[in-house]
């Protein structure tokens, strides 16, 4: 009978303490994935001033919006770049890459990739979205000209946000800029003649080109991922998509519990799991254990002295009451010591 109580307690303890493991580490993630989310929305922010600018002044030139986004990039890191991206017809074509040559860009001219993923001149179509400003230049020459209209994921990005009137991510990307194609997102914000029109039709009349925010996944997510991982959770980041690419971090991960997230009407989730060390760091049972092996074993007496009680009497009434009492003192202890273990370190 003794030791089946013992072993049933044990479990018990078990049971309890993997439970608040377990919810110990959704909540370190959950917070890590607010503050991405907090991040990516204060990035997006500027977007919505390059918009004011250009309603404000009307056509922005590469000097003014060189000066204009300066503070925001040296106040966000998590930005590759800024750029504007006008929608300009076939018809203007020729006018814009001419002006872009006036600047000083001698070789500007409208892009996109080959089959191969190699810059070519863009081929004749109706409409385009260059990247025509762009900050910091000399780190983003390489996407300057880049038409994200020639690309069909970033063209469907760009119909969404035109028709909802809504910033929009895209879905992960290889950015055109930078030698090793990084992994990379944008989110693009529409900006229109007058204001923000009432119906679909009036927004795509009306439609000036799009702000845009760019993104390099390591730069944006490694941070708050580092912090997850030296509290000792492992985590990898998804597109919540019907392909569910992997955002960031190694798919080993994927069989942990899921945080969702939304980005600029984007949905990614973040799949985590706690390491060994975390569990190690967090056992209050084993804790005990290792601090005091004799602890638990009384415990186990005092709640097995109190069962063999009859309080049929009250000499037996009063054993029953004071066993059960030394049992619940050390069950106390045993929680209260579980809770010092998972306080953080600065707020002990």
């Amino acid at each position: 009978m003794g030791i089946v109580l013992s072993v049933g307690l044990c479990f018990t303890m078990r049971g309890w303490e993997q439970k608040e493991l377990r919810k110990h580490a959704a909540d370190l993630a959950h917070e890590q994935a607010e503050k991405l989310q907090v991040s990516i929305m204060r990035s997006m922010e500027v977007l919505y001033s390059i918009a004011a600018l250009h309603a404000g002044q009307g056509n922005i030139n590469r000097q003014k919006f060189h000066e204009f986004v300066q503070q925001a990039l040296a106040r966000q890191p998590e930005l590759q770049a800024l750029s504007w991206n006008p929608v300009v017809s076939a018809a203007q074509r020729e006018q814009f890459e001419a002006s872009a040559a006036s600047d000083g860009l001698t070789e500007f001219q409208f892009l996109e990739k080959d089959s191969a993923g190699r810059f070519q001149r863009d081929r004749q179509r109706d409409e385009y979205v260059p990247v025509y400003f762009i900050e910091p230049l000399n780190n983003n020459l390489a996407a300057l000209g880049f038409d994200l209209g020639s690309d069909a994921e970033r063209l469907s990005s760009l119909d969404r946000a035109r028709d909802t009137a809504e910033p929009v991510a895209t879905a992960p990307v290889h950015l055109a800029q930078g030698p090793d194609n990084q992994a990379g997102l944008l989110v693009l914000l529409p900006v229109y003649s007058s204001g923000v029109p009432a119906t679909v039709a009036a927004r795509r009349e009306t439609l000036l080109g799009f702000a845009v925010a760019v993104f390099r996944v390591n730069n944006l997510v490694q941070p708050e991922f580092n912090e997850l991982r030296e509290k000792g959770i492992e985590a990898c980041l998804f597109d919540d998509s019907a392909t569910g690419e992997l955002i960031y971090g190694d798919h080993s991960v994927s069989a942990g519990d899921k945080v969702p997230l939304e980005v600029a009407g984007r949905r990614w989730v973040m799949e985590f799991s706690p390491t060994p060390q975390f569990i190690a760091a967090q056992d209050a049972l084993g804790g005990l254990l290792a601090r005091d092996p004799a602890t638990l074993p009384e415990a186990f007496t005092h709640f097995e002295t109190a069962l063999r009680y009859q309080p049929n009497s009250a000499e037996t009434h009063r054993g029953y009451a004071d066993a059960l009492a030394r049992a619940e003192r050390l069950a106390d202890a045993i929680a209260e010591y579980g809770t010092a273990l998972r306080l953080d370190p600065q707020d002990a």
